[in-house]
């Protein structure tokens, strides 16, 4: 449920500091109301029982809105409200609830006398702090420059590997090394793209957070699943380019479970680099940490050493089942010639939930693993 806060800044008691997060809430006015919002479909109206907020819930709920009004009842006739609910009948077009919202305690504080207000408000955070996200960061996703790398990469990997059809286990060895660049490719480029986060708005949380003005939950969902949708279109250009440049398995179960394949890599390699930046909060010591860690990942991703080989010692062996390049590579394996053989390359081409499993288990722990260390330096 999208929310827009709808009364004056003097009514927003505990929640006026919301004021600077950058509109985080719409301020009433004819203006602000006239303009619809297609990202908002519920409206939160303090003083709903005053002359103002029963023509602001009057407007907003002939505009389509649904909305959820607030009121003491210290002024203002509740009986405006019955007539307004008897001209838009529908269940959940407009709720009232009797709370005093001038006391912090009063809406977060324990035991809390009205839920739907603390959710309301933690929700409406939640949707435009994700919004916000996108917004901010899409001209850098986006640049020019940025584009044309990931265009120019693919076209050149492309060329290389240019209808690199598998006849042969020759064959299917030279093209096993473009699946795994792939691997390496969208393992490599999130975590230095999404390493940044928190470093960067370190001042700024503790500020925040200080005053008391938002949950850190709230936050560090928003800020984290902001950048998942602007970090899959990238990756969709690519592969549009490099598959069918490169003759990859031409069927569309293979190309859509590539797709997923690497778009599950990317999770992954986002949940680290989240929480390689929430750890050290430095930038300069979260880039040479990863770059560290990323390199490894890539030496243990199953194409330049083989970690399960008997000839490997057991106490380095187990750095395989932590790099996601080498499950994303062997699922990718798997995808590709399963058709063709049982094995490739000393690997068995099974159903993958085994890898599938792996990188999802990452990118959920890596994300409880920066939450905890945010809570720590937040």
């Amino acid at each position: 449920m999208d929310v827009v806060y709808g009364g004056t800044s003097s009514m927003l008691g505990a929640f006026s500091s919301f004021t600077s997060l950058g509109r985080p809430f719409l301020l009433w006015s004819p203006y602000l109301i006239s303009q619809h919002k297609t990202w908002v479909t519920h409206v939160f109206v303090t003083k709903g029982t005053g002359y103002a907020g029963f023509h602001a819930t009057l407007r907003l709920l002939k505009d389509s809105y649904h909305v959820t009004t607030v009121d003491n009842r210290s002024c203002g006739n509740i009986g405006d409200v019955k007539v307004i609910q008897g001209m838009f009948p529908k269940p959940g077009r407009l709720q009232f609830i009797y709370v005093v919202l001038g006391d912090a305690k009063v809406v977060y504080g324990r035991p809390i006398r009205h839920g739907l207000v603390r959710l309301i408000f933690y929700k409406s955070f939640l949707a435009i702090k994700f919004w916000r996200g996108i917004k901010e960061r899409r001209h850098d996703y986006f640049s020019w420059l940025r584009i044309m790398q990931i265009i120019a990469t693919a076209v050149i990997l492309g060329l290389l590997w240019w209808r690199s059809d598998v006849h042969s286990p020759k064959d299917m060895q030279n093209q096993a090394g473009l699946l795994f660049f792939i691997a390496v490719f969208w393992a490599f480029f999130p975590v230095f793209t999404i390493i940044f986060t928190f470093p960067q708005e370190r001042a700024m949380l503790k500020k925040e957070r200080a005053a008391d003005m938002y949950k850190l939950s709230a936050y560090f969902i928003a800020r984290t699943t902001s950048d998942i949708p602007l970090d899959l279109i990238l990756p969709l250009i690519f592969l549009l380019i490099v598959y069918f440049m490169a003759g990859l398995l031409l069927t569309a179960q293979a190309f859509f479970l590539t797709m997923l394949i690497v778009f599950l890599c990317i999770v992954a390699a986002q949940g680290l680099g989240l929480a390689i930046g929430a750890a050290v909060m430095d930038l300069n010591k979260a880039t040479t940490m990863a770059y560290v860690v990323v390199m490894a990942f890539m030496l243990a991703g199953g194409f330049f050493v083989k970690l399960t080989h008997s000839d490997v010692p057991v106490f380095i062996s187990w750095l395989s089942y932590l790099s996601f390049k080498n499950h994303t590579y062997r699922l990718i394996l798997k995808v590709q010639y399963w058709h063709i053989s049982s094995v490739v390359d000393v690997i068995e081409l099974d159903s993958g939930l085994k890898e599938a499993g792996a990188l999802a288990t990452m990118a959920i722990t890596y994300r409880i693993l920066a939450y905890m260390s945010l809570r720590q330096a937040a």
